[in-house]
């Protein structure tokens, strides 16, 4: 092995820069990594640069190896190995050669580079080593490329989050004790794994946050080591990740109603599942009629919005804490009982009105007949009389009075009822009228005209006048006119 490995060095002297010159181009190859692991995909790998001095057309490269069941030749960027090289301008090519089925030795590779038209060729011989990946494990220091990935930098509390820490051993080590560790104010997470020669793995940590955790700011630190030689490697580590815990406010409604005789009572229970505080409207729709018969607590604010009446509460709804959640209850009471009953009260007193009104309907008026510039001289007195009951009346008597200061013409008008009597009293004149029957809806007007002794200043006021009669239950009823006042 060490005398390969001294021919290898002394091949790489030699060839450290390989270069041929052409009419229309010149090819420079230098090499690079000439060592392959055994049993691996690993490929040494070239340098190869093509200068195309014709400044007027295209060159194309084919470039490959005479041992292609031996070694396998991939040229980067091209297609089935040809390049493309533009007038006057250089390109430079990643050139990788694989064994296939190669065992340990150092090896000399024949590579051609070859333009597909016009004369020149490239041919070299390139050395490649193959070697054990057990003979070189104390030679590597661990090489370890790290990748984070924080897909969500802006969490909420109630979620899970998932951080993806994907590790390659960039050489043939086998690592059995990496440790894994990520660190912040609200993360503390560690794991140990191992990673063979080569190998790719990606770990995944789920993290979980209190869910009442507050808005903040926070920084994540990955670091990952393994221990070598008492040293930690790798040197290189990720970069820290900031991220944050968002405000969130889950507010939520849950309502209840009961159902009683003309009464709705509804109970809106309002709930703060957030970790900040949150300003909340509940909203409902109402009338003024409507509005007339309900009632709150706590007292709601009215809104007229879009044409619309809105009953609101603006509630101030805390974070929740441990000690629970901050809720807010609203009690809504529709009550029409009221109005029910003030419309029960309404028909009753209709029907008692109905029932116990009286039966006979009795009005008084008068009409100033003459009159002289300094006072009322005569009046005619019209007493209406209508039995607006259901049932004929017998016996009806009605009673008026006047005052001495008139006089009552005796000359009465052709069709009215006469008084049955007249009597004269120290400050009054009673008439009487008898009314045999009166029946169902008949109405009677009586008449009668007075005249003043004395000029009369200011007017006259008329007492009422009375009816009296006998109900179904013979208990007598009376019944009183207006009193009427006539002004001069």
């Amino acid at each position: 092995m060490k005398m390969n490995r001294y021919f290898l060095i002394g091949m790489i002297f030699l060839f450290i820069i390989s270069v041929v010159h052409a009419e229309d181009f010149d090819i420079n190859l230098k090499l690079m990594d000439t060592e392959i692991i055994e049993g691996t995909n690993d490929a040494a790998s070239f340098n190869l640069t093509i200068t195309n001095t014709n400044v007027n057309n295209i060159l194309n490269f084919r470039v490959y190896t005479l041992q292609s069941i031996e070694w396998d030749v991939v040229v980067e960027d091209s297609t089935g190995n040809t390049v493309r090289v533009y007038p006057d301008s250089t390109r430079s090519f990643l050139v990788k050669i694989r064994s296939i089925g190669g065992g340990l030795g150092t090896y000399t590779v024949p590579l051609n580079v070859r333009p597909q038209s016009g004369d020149g060729k490239f041919e070299t011989l390139v050395p490649i080593n193959i070697v054990s990946a057990d003979g070189l494990y104390r030679e590597y220091i661990p090489d370890i490329r790290i990748w984070v990935d924080m897909e969500n930098k802006k969490i909420n509390p109630k979620n899970r989050e998932n951080i993806k820490i994907t590790l390659k051993n960039e050489n043939p080590r086998n690592i059995e004790d990496l440790n894994i560790e990520l660190t912040s104010r609200l993360i503390n997470k560690r794991k140990t794994i191992s990673l063979g020669p080569f190998q790719e793995k990606a770990i995944e940590f789920t993290v979980s946050f209190d869910p009442l955790e507050p808005p903040k700011k926070d920084i994540l630190s990955v670091r990952v080591w393994t221990t070598f030689e008492n040293q930690s490697y790798p040197k290189k580590q990720p970069d820290a990740i900031e991220y944050e815990i968002i405000a969130y406010s889950n507010v939520e409604e849950d309502a209840t109603v009961k159902e009683k005789f003309l009464k709705t009572e509804k109970r809106i229970t309002v709930s703060n599942n957030g970790n900040v505080n949150k300003e909340y409207a509940v909203k409902i729709e109402t009338t003024p009629l409507k509005q007339l018969f309900t009632y709150s607590s706590p007292r709601a604010e009215i809104l007229k919005e879009g044409g619309e009446r809105y009953l609101v509460w603006n509630l101030k709804l805390n974070a929740e804490t441990k000690d629970g959640v901050d809720t807010e209850t609203i009690v809504l009471v529709h009550n029409y009982r009221i109005l029910f009953f003030i419309i029960i009260l309404i028909i009753i007193g209709v029907i008692g009105y109905y029932l116990l009104r009286d039966q006979i309907v009795i009005k008084k008026s008068a009409i100033q007949t003459t009159t002289e510039e300094e006072g009322i001289l005569g009046l005619k007195v019209i007493i209406h009389i209508k039995n607006r009951g259901k049932t004929t009346i017998e016996d009806v008597r009605v009673i008026d009075k006047i005052p001495n200061i008139a006089k009552l013409e005796k000359e009465f008008q052709v069709g009215t009822l006469k008084p049955s009597k007249i009597l004269r009293g120290k400050t009054y004149i009673s008439l009487k009228w008898d009314i045999h029957a009166l029946e169902s809806l008949e109405e009677r007007i009586i008449t009668y005209k007075i005249k003043s002794s004395l000029r009369i200043i200011g007017g006259i006021k008329l007492h009422p006048a009375i009816i009296k009669y006998k109900n179904e239950k013979a208990k007598e009823v009376i019944v009183h006119s207006n009193m009427f006042n006539l002004q001069q």
